[in-house]
């Protein structure tokens, strides 16, 4: 913006921003991800990995809080995507952990019994 004083141009620099809200602008990094590994078969898990970095500028701590949450729904949205592509490109379904036989116990064990006795 220029003013005119008797034929000489004055130059003010009034920046929009700063006028209206005096915060300064901050940047910051937010990085979020979700690492899921399914087990596609016997022995054979998968690893889906979908990883976000995105830089963001902000005023106060509400704006970066709502940028952040805005981030997390990115992510969820691309992760969903993704491991339905995935399964679906290679042509797997996903299933539920299950417990190696070896893992379980032999003989269920009452917390009723009297342990004294068995020596």
């Amino acid at each position: 913006m220029a003013v005119k004083k008797n034929n000489e141009v004055e130059s003010i620099n009034v920046h929009k921003n700063a006028i209206e809200d005096p915060k300064p602008v901050r940047r910051s990094r937010i990085r979020k991800s979700i690492v899921r590994k399914l087990n596609t078969a016997k022995f054979e898990t998968m690893d889906i990995i979908v990883d976000h970095d995105i830089e963001v500028d902000w005023r106060d701590a509400k704006e970066l809080l709502e940028k952040a949450k805005n981030v997390t729904a990115l992510v969820l949205e691309d992760y969903k995507r993704t491991e339905g592509q995935v399964l679906s490109d290679l042509q797997l379904s996903s299933q539920n952990a299950f417990r190696n036989e070896a893992d379980l116990p032999k003989k269920s064990v009452n917390l009723n019994d009297n342990f004294d006795s068995l020596s």
